[in-house]
């Protein structure tokens, strides 16, 4: 069994991938006013850590427990977390024509 981490959430990608696997250790959303608002959705008792930003990105990406990152982000907002997840040695499922042509070789 692999651990994901699927970065872009939000599109045809992100939401066919959660449709199979979702229960999250950690969330990362754009940015804190969005953080709180989650927060403030999930039921009482709930063990999600909730980041937000591109560290937060950069940071599920190369959260610990994860062996595989789905990077579906849009543009190049998906860059800086590829790239750490690939610093973390992470297996790399890309769904984002940017980031190669952004990173290049």
């Amino acid at each position: 069994m692999k651990n994901l981490a699927i970065l872009g959430s939000t599109g045809s990608i992100g939401r066919n991938t959660l449709k199979l696997i979702f229960r999250p250790e950690l969330v990362a959303v754009f940015d804190q006013a969005s953080a709180a608002s989650l927060q403030k959705q999930l039921p009482a008792g709930t063990r999600v850590q909730i980041l937000f930003g591109e560290k937060g990105y950069c940071a599920a990406a190369g959260w610990a427990a994860v062996d595989q990152v789905v990077t579906a982000m849009v543009g190049a907002a998906g860059l800086a977390p590829t790239l750490a997840a690939i610093a973390a040695g992470k297996d790399i499922a890309l769904a984002n024509k940017e980031t190669l042509v952004m990173a290049g070789q």
